[in-house]
C-alpha cells in the first residue's frame, strides 16, 4: 500500500512544553504529518476572493 501524502491546517502554533493542552501541531510533529496555517492552505489551493461590487 502506497502512503498518501497528508497535511493538516490549523491556526495553532507548536508548544511542545505545554502540559495542560495538547495542540494539533505537536501531534503532527510526533507522527510526521505536515501542518500549516489557514493562510498557507488558501494560498496552496489558489483561493481567490472577488469583492467587486456591481453598480
Amino acid at each position: 500500500m502506497t502512503p498518501v501524502p497528508t497535511s493538516s491546517s490549523t491556526n495553532e502554533q507548536p508548544r511542545p512544553e505545554a502540559r495542560s493542552r495538547i495542540l494539533l501541531p505537536d501531534v503532527c510533529n510526533q507522527f510526521g504529518v505536515r501542518f500549516h496555517d489557514a493562510f498557507a492552505m488558501l494560498k496552496s489551493l489558489q483561493v481567490r476572493y472577488d469583492f467587486a461590487r456591481e453598480s
